[in-house]
């Protein structure tokens, strides 16, 4: 009666552990399938980001084009400008040589009032040749003059024209800056949104990996005990006798005795698609469980490439291939001393992006990254 009873009470254990068993795969599954949408979820965020910063570089490409055009148009308006003022003072130089010339024409009549006295043929003849010399030689001068003159108000008249257009297009260009760079505003402000909408999926999904980790713990605690409950089932079928029923959970095997039974030890292999217990001979070698928190790995020999202090974020370079991983967290070292932590947003093959997180000095290009 009493091995009835101990095998029912096996028999009771064993449906137990196995639907325990059960719930804790149903379990697992299900959190399963709500990493997997978190990360479809993440991947979709994640090219919104990568989406908006393509865009946010091309509006700042555009910005710096038109910056330069901008510039290189005060330039010239700068050089138009001294061109007018050479043509300023070649217009007053030329109004001065005009007064001149009039005030000399008046002397020369002056003259000619003083002098109509009455003189011999051959000194009248002399004196009216060169009358007449200095006279077609003034008017010559003040035809060159004139043209001068013209020529002048001509080009003053297309530096106005020119003036005025290029005051047209800077307003212009003006109003495009503007708008780019309401543009741009807009932009980061969408980035910000979709960062700060991908914090809390990122909180929820460390969550639920903490809860896959506790059900495997669990699970393995649960095959354990199965393995132990089937070792001593072999056990009572091999000796009959009357055997008292130990705690499984926690307590130490009994002293061997000459009725007892040596058992195997229980191997416990973490593999990807579960956790699974099965006994082995006492030589063979248990595989070491390796695992990897997100961010706590030493990464050697990286800089700092880019500080962009607008948008809070520096560009590195380590990426994939230095094992670097979205959410990792580094610390940036100028000399001896960590002035920064960072954490990782964007991974490419050979540089990655991440966001200052704290800082008590800020990163420059060329500090020291692990």
């Amino acid at each position: 009666m009493k091995i009835k009873t101990i095998l029912i009470i096996l028999i009771g254990s064993l449906i137990i552990s196995l639907l325990i068993n059960l719930q804790a795969y149903m379990a697992k599954k299900s959190t399963e399938i709500e990493i997997n949408a978190l990360r479809n979820e993440n991947g979709v965020l994640s090219a919104k980001i990568d989406e908006a910063a393509r865009n946010h570089k091309q509006l700042g490409d555009k910005i710096s084009a038109l910056s330069n055009d901008l510039a290189q148009v005060s330039q010239e308006r700068e050089s138009l400008k001294k061109e007018k003022a050479d043509i300023q003072e070649l217009y007053e130089a030329v109004a001065k040589e005009k007064e001149a010339l009039i005030e000399k024409i008046k002397t020369q009549e002056a003259l000619k009032e003083e002098q109509k006295k009455p003189l011999s043929l051959s000194d009248k003849d002399s004196y009216w040749a060169g009358i007449l010399k200095a006279k077609a030689d003034l008017e010559t001068q003040l035809e060159k003059t004139y043209s001068q003159l013209q020529t002048a108000q001509g080009e003053n008249e297309r530096l106005r024209q020119e003036k005025k257009n290029l005051e047209l297009e800077l307003a212009s260009q003006k109003d495009i800056v503007d708008s780019m760079a309401l543009e741009l505003v807009q932009k980061n402000k969408d980035s910000f949104q979709l960062e700060e909408a991908l914090k809390p999926l990122r909180d929820k999904n460390e969550i639920l990996k903490l809860q896959l980790r506790a059900l495997n713990k669990e699970r393995n605690k649960l095959e354990g005990q199965l393995q132990e409950l089937r070792a001593e089932k072999a056990t009572m079928d091999r000796h009959p006798e009357p055997t008292r029923i130990e705690s499984r959970a926690g307590s130490t095997p009994p002293p061997a005795t000459k009725e007892s039974v040596e058992l195997p030890p229980i191997i416990v292999r973490l593999q990807s698609s579960g956790v699974s217990a099965s006994a082995a001979s006492p030589d063979t070698q248990i595989p070491v469980a390796r695992s990897r928190d997100k961010g706590k790995e030493a990464y050697s020999g990286g800089s700092i490439l880019t500080v962009n202090r607008e948008n809070n974020f520096v560009v590195v370079n380590l990426g994939r291939s230095a094992g670097i991983e979205v959410g990792n967290t580094m610390q940036v070292y100028r000399g001896a001393s960590p002035i920064a932590t960072i954490e990782v947003i964007q991974v490419r093959e050979s540089i990655s992006a991440c966001n200052i997180k704290e800082e008590v000095s800020n990163p420059q290009v060329g500090d020291t990254v692990r």
